[in-house]
């Protein structure tokens, strides 16, 4: 998919409202990663290189002036309603979660007023912001990964990196290159999103080789667990652990003989250490390696890859005693 392409097609389904990016530069399509709706509010298009704020007439500036486009109440709700294709009860389920999955990898986040019953989030309604996050597949951008880890994958790699610097970029092109031409293996991808593997009406919205099993819109948890009994995975691929169910399922996934490969989120490696979810994860054994990401243009680029012992011993002061005595001494520290 061309950049251009890949903008073109997920501001498609905001319905009418597509047509005011059409005239838009190929170069500012391209860049844009966020295209930024808010009621009333002038719309805005981020991405690594800078912050656009576009007219209807295809041209853009750096500031909001009286030609920047500002959604209406009534053009919000349309826009709503052509993100859930016109089917807001079928995607009830997103919607409480804050996000609508959309075909070709794109995502839509969601923000407006909370419905409760009985004491639980059931719904969203009035719709007042949508941040639509445009996928890019970047083949090849795991090729640096694979050749420096070499055998050691199957020992466990966590991917971490703040958000927008490409860890599902990443993942996506780990699992193509395992599971195709780089050893043929069987990977089991637990796409609870839908963003990994864009699965619509049964068939990927990306191609990911031809040893990958795709469990889409499992719960991760539960799909690890499932992946194991029924595929007997080589390597198990799964986006933004963060729950304690889910690192008692990776942790049974590692034991299980499953090269287990996640994300987290992590602005670097400080921050890394000062998380208890991500320590948590490096105590369950399963994960050997940490690759950190760059911020910035360059989705996917690798900041440095850490073995677990060398974070700790790197970082003594960032975590709890307790955990720093699990782990071995400081042996070395692959990096690029």
């Amino acid at each position: 998919m061309e950049y251009g392409s890949a903008f073109d097609q997920a501001v498609s389904h905001l319905g009418a409202a597509a047509s005011w990016f059409r005239a838009l530069p190929p170069d500012i399509k391209k860049q844009t990663e966020e295209v930024r709706l808010r009621t009333c509010e002038p719309v805005m298009l981020r991405g690594a290189g800078g912050l656009w704020f576009p007219q209807k007439d295809g041209t853009y500036t750096g500031c909001p002036v009286m030609k920047t486009i500002r959604p209406t109440r009534r053009e919000m709700q349309d826009m709503f309603r052509s993100l859930c294709a016109e089917s807001v009860y079928a995607h009830e389920k997103e919607i409480v979660n804050g996000f609508l999955p959309l075909p070709g990898g794109h995502r839509a986040g969601l923000c407006g007023t909370a419905v409760y019953q009985a004491g639980q989030l059931t719904g969203v309604r009035d719709i007042i912001g949508v941040n639509l996050r445009i996928a890019r597949p970047v083949a090849g951008c795991a090729a640096g990964l694979l050749s420096l880890l070499r055998g050691d994958l199957a020992r466990g790699l966590l991917i971490a990196g703040p958000p927008g610097s490409g860890k599902t970029t990443l993942l996506r092109d780990l699992a193509s290159r395992l599971s195709g031409t780089d050893g043929y293996h069987q990977v089991a991808l637990l796409d609870e999103r839908g963003e990994l593997a864009a699965v619509r009406s049964g068939e990927p919205g990306f191609s990911l080789g031809c040893g990958c099993d795709i469990f889409s819109g499992y719960p991760k948890a539960q799909g690890i667990e499932i992946a194991l009994r029924v595929m007997a995975p080589e390597y198990i691929i799964c986006d933004e652990l963060g729950s304690e169910e889910e690192i008692a399922a990776v942790q049974k996934g590692g034991f299980a003989g499953a090269g287990m490969i996640g994300s987290v989120h992590a602005l670097n490696r400080q921050d890394f250490m000062s998380r208890p979810l991500c320590r948590r994860l490096l105590q369950t054994g399963v994960f050997q390696y940490v690759a950190f990401l760059k911020s910035g243009s360059a989705r996917g680029k690798i900041e440095g890859i850490f073995r677990k012992e060398d974070l700790y011993e790197n970082h003594r002061m960032c975590v709890d005693p307790a955990d720093v005595g699990t782990y071995r001494p400081l042996s070395f520290t692959p990096s690029i």
